[in-house]
């Protein structure tokens, strides 16, 4: 039996079960990171743009990542196989659905399933507050990232390459 996961009820159920300081705005559908800091009015940096990758353990197993940097900035694989000692791969978009219940672009940087390793890049920890696309492609949720850090407890990881 499939399980999907319905990541923006999960979402808000989790923020509002933690009293994180949050708000949501529904827009028009939009997943890429400039285009919908755009529509969101605010700087891409502080956007909080999420990824699946993939790490072979072995000939038969993987292992999923969420890997977590500004709107801005690229993961970078190379970053990633320093911290896993793996290398890594975007995950196909049918294990990103599988562990995400989500589409690519709406990926908030949450985990909701047991197989996925929540990492973040410094840079995201640093602003005041985070933006992401919650699940849904028309809906974005402004979190304080104080209450984001302390909800998720996440692996906090340099993911992005220093910008020249």
């Amino acid at each position: 039996m499939k399980i999907m996961i319905d990541a923006h009820k999960s979402l808000v159920a989790v923020l509002a079960t933690n009293n994180a300081r949050w708000r949501e705005l529904s827009h028009v559908p939009e997943g890429r990171s400039e285009q919908i800091a755009q529509i969101r009015g605010h700087d891409n940096h502080m956007a909080a743009k999420a990824m699946v990758l993939s790490c072979r353990e072995t000939k038969k197993t993987q292992k999923f990542y969420l890997a977590v940097v500004p709107g801005d900035c690229r993961v970078s694989l190379d970053r990633v196989k320093e911290h896993t000692g793996k290398r890594a791969s975007l995950a196909s978009l049918d294990k990103v659905q599988q562990l995400t219940g989500c589409e690519p672009g709406a990926v908030p940087p949450f985990s909701f399933h047991e197989d996925l390793t929540l990492l973040v890049d410094p840079e995201v920890t640093a602003q005041p507050e985070i933006v992401f696309n919650a699940g849904r492609l028309d809906r974005s949720i402004f979190l304080d990232t104080q209450d984001y850090v302390r909800v998720t407890n996440p692996t906090v990881v340099k993911l992005t390459d220093d910008q020249a």
